[in-house]
Formats: C-alpha cells, sequence, structure tokens
C-alpha cells in the first residue's frame, strides 16, 4: 500500500482510510541545479559565490542528502507533524522524486532539508537535523573550520490544501543563510607576503544557532564585543581553490568562505577580525 520511499512506520497520521488516500509528488531541485566536472583542486568552473554544489566532488567524496517531512495544519493554526523525515541519498546534483500518500480534505506543509554528508553514510554530518523544528550544528561544529563548502545546506517549503486530486510539484530549495567571503585584489602584485592560513573572530553581531526548517525562522545568540571564538582556515599558497567570478582576476583572490545563519525579516549586520598568517608568522 506504501511506495518503496514512505513506509507505514514513517506515518505517524491515523490512516484510518486506506483506500481514500491520495497521491502527492514533489520533485526538488538545488538552485542552478547543472552539475560540473572537477579538475585540479576545485576545478576550472569553480565559483565561491556559488557553493558545495559546485565546488565539491560529489562523485568521489560527497553525496547529496535529501530529507522531507509533511506536517498538517491544525485547527489551532499549529503544525504536527505526520509522515516523519524520509531520506534520499543522491551522488550527482540532480532532482530527486519524493512520492507520498496522504487523506484528501486536509491542509499540508511539506518540509524539505538538503545537505552533504561523506559518501557511504547516511548520517548527520554538520547539522543535527532530528528535529525539523530545530535544525542544529553537530556540537564538533561549534567552532566551525572556513572554507569548508560541505557546510552549505537547503530548504524550501511548501503549503497545500489536498482535496480528491493527486498533487504533482516541482520544488526549488535555497540556502537559509549567507554565504561571506573573503577576497584579496593585490595576490601576486609587488612581491607581497602571501599567507596560507587565517582567523577570523566576529563580534557585536548575531551568530545563527539554529533553523526552524517548519517556519523558516532563525534563531540567534548576541556575540560579545571582542570576541572570544575565532574559526581558521587554510589555503593553497600557489594555486587557486576557485577560478571563476572575482577570482577569475589575475591579482584576485578568495581568501576564506563561511556560512553565517541571517535574520529573516532584517539585515544583519556581520562585524569580523580578519587574521592572516604565514604559518605561524602574522
Amino acid at each position: 500500500m506504501f511506495p518503496s520511499c514512505q513506509s507505514k512506520s514513517g506515518v505517524e497520521e491515523d490512516l484510518e482510510n486506506l483506500t481514500s488516500l491520495v497521491d502527492v509528488t514533489f520533485s526538488a531541485s538545488m538552485p542552478k541545479g547543472e552539475f560540473l566536472t572537477r579538475g585540479a583542486l576545485l576545478g576550472e568552473e569553480s565559483n565561491s559565490a556559488l557553493g558545495g554544489l559546485y565546488n565539491l566532488d560529489l562523485v568521489n567524496q560527497y553525496d547529496l542528502r535529501y530529507q522531507i517531512a509533511i506536517y498538517k495544519l491544525e485547527d489551532n493554526g499549529t503544525y504536527r507533524r505526520v509522515v516523519s523525515p524520509t531520506q534520499k541519498i543522491e551522488d550527482l546534483n540532480k532532482p530527486v522524486v519524493f512520492s507520498l500518500r496522504l487523506n484528501p480534505n486536509r491542509t499540508y506543509k511539506a518540509v524539505l532539508w538538503a545537505d552533504f554528508i561523506p559518501q557511504g553514510t547516511r548520517e548527520d554530518y554538520h547539522y543535527n537535523t532530528q528535529d525539523f523544528t530545530n535544525i542544529t550544528l553537530l556540537p564538533s561544529d561549534a567552532t566551525a573550520t572556513l572554507n569548508d563548502e560541505s557546510r552549505d545546506a537547503y530548504f524550501v517549503t511548501k503549503e497545500f490544501r489536498l482535496d480528491n486530486a493527486d498533487i504533482n510539484e516541482d520544488l526549488v530549495l535555497k540556502r537559509p543563510f549567507a554565504k561571506v567571503r573573503v577576497v584579496a585584489t593585490d595576490w601576486g602584485l609587488y612581491d607581497l607576503e602571501k599567507a596560507d592560513n587565517f582567523k577570523v573572530t566576529y563580534y557585536g553581531c548575531k551568530r545563527f544557532t539554529a533553523m526552524n526548517a517548519v517556519t523558516g525562522v532563525a534563531s540567534s545568540e548576541d556575540l560579545p564585543s571582542p570576541g572570544t571564538v575565532s574559526y581558521t582556515g587554510t589555503i593553497n599558497k600557489t594555486q587557486k581553490e576557485y577560478a571563476l567570478n572575482y577570482d577569475l582576476s589575475a591579482n584576485n583572490r578568495t581568501l576564506t568562505v563561511d556560512y553565517l545563519m541571517t535574520d529573516l525579516t532584517e539585515q544583519t549586520p556581520i562585524h569580523m577580525v580578519l587574521e592572516a598568517l604565514d604559518g605561524t608568522t602574522s
């Protein structure tokens, strides 16, 4: 009675009349969903403006993990989860299809989350996704490393009224936080010293700590000034990680990349101290 991607144990709603269930199909895709080949480092098509979809090795190193959960709108205006998260793992950036069966004459919300995991695994890697209303960084990522494109992630929600007709919709996921880049424009000029690692300390702004994927609202903590937590990252001094966008110019070079959750409704100030080092020498 159930498609392979929806086990009976994964459905928390009382399916009192199996013959009345309606088919619901969602095709989920990523923004700019073209898969690009990789060469040296991140490849000739790599672009620090984009993200893990373009700059990670999805053939040999990482997989995309998609998860969908279904919530029902209750009479009091709250959402109750009726289908627990179902996973699909892909090693290419291509649309995935989720097929579900739900009771008609109700209003639901589909919630999709996608992130990167090492190939051959299914478990949480950077994000704790056990509760879609409170997706958080795992404790091991509390001082996450800079320049790690595998921290990229995506989500989308879709509220829909289900009557007696089947539903088949395409959904495009989006990044739930901002991507921050620091770019040098004088790399290789005047025989200047070159750094191979960096330390960033954020201060006097909000470091977002969690994401409610059901509502799209993020939560945060106020960082003190001066800052107390630093994040580090390294680069290859002799060869660029990225080839396009800002890095297309011979003397431009992306130094750090980071992902910061931002506020839903207004601009979020980001203050940072950046220290550049060659080994241990500032």
